[in-house]
């Protein structure tokens, strides 16, 4: 009968003691908090500004600008956003991020702003914003292209160009061109000719209207003017000796 007496007290206490423990009901702002937090990493630094470029970009007497985003600052970027007045934002990021302008392309392209991070090029039509990948072992991932025109904002990838070479109007058609090509790596070198063999890689032509496509006619031409013409496509089929003065490619037969 005691045990019994006891028994029933231990469990009327721990009764009381339960309904006395307040329950906390997390407001849902609280509660949308904790799960941003819960699905970002503890070591993620937030976003900030670390460049603001302001210009008129569209030709239309209005100012527009471009933020440039980033962890940090040493390394690159993370995402872009450019406002043209009147018009609803634009923002562009992709995972591995954005690098600084590469300096070999800078040697033959002038840039119409002043940063190391944002290239501009501009016609009277058109701007065109080149956004450089991050160097990673093995090369690039190619460039990214936002184009403005009034109040359009385009992205372009040209997918045949990991590395840029030059921005122009090519064939003075009104039309902007990009010309670029892949990555290669040399064969061999002939120290006899000053020279280094690899295989064929040709250069690409994109032409920047209403859309980024490749421009057959201005690719073939270009690179019979200033490489070797053996079709579209990378081959190790086609040797190439490469003058490291800088003088016209040609083929070995």
């Amino acid at each position: 009968m005691r045990l019994k007496h006891t028994i029933l007290f231990i469990c009327l206490t721990l009764f009381f003691s339960c309904q006395q423990k307040p329950i906390v009901v997390l407001p849902l702002s609280q509660v949308d908090k904790e799960k941003k937090l819960n699905k970002t990493p503890r070591n993620q630094s937030p976003l900030q500004i670390i460049e603001t470029i302001v210009d008129d970009l569209n030709n239309d007497g209005k100012t527009d600008s471009i933020l440039v985003f980033a962890t940090d600052s040493t390394n690159g970027f993370d995402k872009v956003v450019v406002k043209i007045a009147g018009v609803p934002s634009s923002s562009f990021q992709k995972a591995d991020g954005y690098g600084t302008i590469s300096e070999s392309f800078l040697k033959s392209n002038q840039n119409s702003i002043k940063s190391n991070r944002i290239f501009v090029y501009r016609s009277y039509e058109k701007c065109i914003i080149m956004l450089f990948s991050r160097v990673y072992e093995g090369g690039y991932d190619g460039p990214t292209l936002i184009s403005i025109e009034k109040n359009t904002v385009r992205i372009d990838v040209p997918k045949d160009i990991e590395i840029p070479i030059r921005i122009s109007d090519l064939n003075k058609d009104g039309i902007v061109d990009l010309i670029g090509r892949n990555w290669g790596e040399t064969e061999s070198q002939v120290d006899s000719l000053d020279a280094d063999i690899v295989s064929y890689q040709p250069f690409y032509v994109y032409s920047l209207s209403d859309s980024c496509k490749i421009n057959l006619k201005l690719t073939e031409q270009y690179n019979k003017e200033h490489y070797v013409w053996a079709g579209l496509e990378n081959t190790q089929n086609v040797r190439v000796l490469y003058p490291r003065n800088g003088g016209k490619p040609k083929p070995i037969k």
